[in-house]
């Protein structure tokens, strides 16, 4: 595989996607928290960093609504600028955004991470730091 990913068809064969929700390996990589796979996809498709499946989310939300931290961080610093959009207010397809599903599957670890000095100001707060705390307080967690 690493001789693979090392040609042009290997990065080629990174940008396909699985049949039914189009996720790309991207976003396998963070379903699993295969983080350092995620980091030599990175290098050769940063692109896919803000790659959205059918339900529109990207590999970062995924990472969070898994709870794979490492791997929300290594989105994160991947590229802000572009994978912050999944923190942004609109969200994925129902309009939920990362930080809403780590809340809301109790992934404290992750809340923690994007709650940061360095990636909470990236937040649109009036649209997506409220209704995190709301979502994660009103399925029990503290």
């Amino acid at each position: 595989l690493a001789e693979l990913m090392n040609e042009e068809e290997g990065r080629d064969l990174l940008g396909q996607v699985t049949p039914g929700l189009s996720n790309t390996c991207l976003h396998i990589c963070a379903t699993y928290g295969h983080t350092h796979f995620a980091a030599k996809v990175l290098c050769l498709r940063p692109d896919l960093a803000s790659a959205r499946n059918r339900m529109a989310k990207t590999p970062l939300h995924i990472a969070c609504r898994e709870g794979k931290a490492e791997t929300a961080r290594l989105l994160l610093e991947s590229n802000p600028s572009i994978a912050c959009s999944a923190l942004d207010a609109a969200g994925d397809e129902k309009g939920a955004n990362a930080m809403i599903l780590a809340a809301r599957h109790g992934h404290v670890k992750v809340v923690k991470l994007l709650l940061s000095d360095r990636w909470l100001p990236l937040f649109r707060v009036e649209g997506s730091l409220v209704p995190s705390l709301l979502e994660a307080t009103s399925r029990g967690h503290s």
